[in-house]
């Protein structure tokens, strides 16, 4: 086991078990596949730890390369573009970049003295939001895609904010939010900083990783609150809250598939990751890498064609 998937599980620990720490534990995305077609891992599948894409029922598994130990990425809506962290200096400050789908004319957006990271595209394209630790607590920020007009949409000195994730529509973001050393639980704000609503309780149990749906009615998110780590589901308004998972294991980082019908997660079990797939009310549970070293920490590309 190499130094650095050592460090990668115990970001993954951190993230678990002291989120509100503001300790975090990236899920990563990359490859030009706009209509969805294409599921985007981290794992050693190509012998050292690296990004990874694949075809959604696990072949065509292709290596990714990104600079500056890329992390966190996500698509830009047409899928020409992916946004990132990254490391560029070695000595943990993370920035946001963005690149071309390839690779190719890498641009770094912020430059701050404290860890910028966690990057979503608006559906538009034109704006991202990110988490920053830049004010000493983590909070939600907003910057046009070139990296200009950089806002704060939080600002909390005692409740850190993270790990956001723009609906649909773009009116809304969706994100984790607990005072430190407490268990996260799940909020909603506007675009504008208005009506910040709660979705889910504070309770012993940390609720994590929300993803809206392709339709904005429901959110996927994974907690704790049965008692081991599953994917859950609910309605946007933090109703009608369903479990879909409940095999050994603890699961993590689910993403919808572009038409809502399927998800994709990833299991960690004896220290082994796996990306599995189910049907979106929890049936049809396969495991689509099932191989004898690390994967984990799935994304797929919502396809968001021509906007």
């Amino acid at each position: 086991m190499t130094l650095k998937r050592i460090a990668r599980i115990r970001a993954i620990v951190a993230i678990v078990l002291v989120a509100t720490a503001w300790l975090t534990a990236p899920s990563l995305l990359s490859g030009a596949a706009p209509n969805g077609s294409r599921i985007a891992f981290e794992g050693d599948r190509f012998s050292s730890w690296g990004l990874s894409v694949m075809k959604p029922d696990g072949t065509g598994a292709s290596d990714l390369f990104a600079p500056y130990g890329a992390a966190d990425a996500s698509w830009s809506p047409n899928g020409q573009m992916v946004a990132f962290e990254g490391d560029p200096n070695g000595d943990g400050n993370l920035e946001i970049f963005v690149m071309n789908a390839d690779g190719t004319n890498v641009r770094q957006l912020t430059d701050s003295p404290d860890r910028d990271y966690w990057p979503d595209w608006f559906p538009n394209g034109k704006q991202i939001a990110f988490t920053s630790l830049r004010g000493g607590v983590p909070n939600i920020y907003i910057m046009n895609a070139d990296g200009s007009d950089q806002q704060a949409l939080t600002d909390d000195i005692e409740f850190g904010s993270f790990e956001p994730d723009v609906a649909p529509n773009g009116k809304r973001v969706l994100f984790m939010r607990a005072r430190q050393f407490e268990p996260p639980t799940l909020w909603t704000i506007d675009t504008d900083g208005a009506n910040l609503t709660q979705l889910t309780e504070l309770g012993a149990y940390e609720d994590l990783d929300p993803q809206w749906s392709p339709n904005g009615k429901r959110i996927v998110f994974s907690s704790f609150r049965s008692g081991s780590y599953e994917i859950w589901t609910m309605n946007a308004d933090g109703s009608n809250m369903i479990k879909l998972t409940a095999s050994p294991g603890a699961d993590f980082n689910p993403t919808f598939s572009p038409d809502g019908q399927q998800i994709a997660w990833w299991k960690l079990r004896f220290g082994q990751g796996d990306i599995w797939i189910m049907n979106a009310d929890g049936s049809g549970q396969v495991n689509v890498t099932n191989s004898p070293v690390f994967e984990g920490f799935p994304d797929w590309h919502q396809g968001h064609l021509g906007q």
